[in-house]
């Protein structure tokens, strides 16, 4: 499932060349490889140059403990800056666990270009996310639902 922010909506997204892009310290309380905790050094951008990606999906939200998920968010929100001074998309990965609430009121205010949800979410969960959107600002924000799958399988054929 895709959200995306007006911005996004400028852009388009066939033209996305997308990749994974995951880091932080939320990465890290998933599991991660500490060497993930500083990923989103605004210096990694410099890996992309010459390469076609445009199109980066960032870990945002998986409902880790309140802490670990603002210190992500500050990390992202300045990455995201520094990807979007040089063109590049930016997407917040959300996995299941993370609260809506929490995350769709932050991403309004990031830069994200939008969000996709990724894994198996509980029913409802889509829902819940609408309602959050439509609480935080309607006008700031619209939802599409796309499925990742197709989207990824454009990408792939590039």
């Amino acid at each position: 499932m895709f959200l995306l922010t007006p911005v996004a909506l400028l852009a388009d997204p066939d033209g996305w060349i997308p990749a994974r892009w995951t880091g932080g310290p939320l990465e890290v309380a998933r599991g991660g490889s500490g060497a993930m905790a500083g990923w989103y050094d605004a210096a990694t951008l410099d890996l992309l140059e010459g390469s076609p990606i445009n199109c980066l999906l960032v870990t945002w939200s998986a409902g880790a403990a309140d802490a670990i998920e603002a210190q992500q968010r500050r990390l992202v929100q300045a990455y995201v800056a520094a990807a979007r001074r040089r063109g590049i998309v930016v997407l917040g990965l959300v996995y299941p666990g993370a609260d809506p609430a929490k995350f769709v009121r932050d991403a309004a205010t990031s830069g994200l270009n939008g969000l996709v949800l990724e894994g198996e979410f509980a029913s409802g969960f889509e829902g819940a996310v609408r309602r959050a959107m439509a609480a935080v600002d309607r006008r700031r924000w619209r939802l599409r639902l796309r499925s990742i799958r197709d989207r990824w399988a454009r990408a792939r054929r590039r």
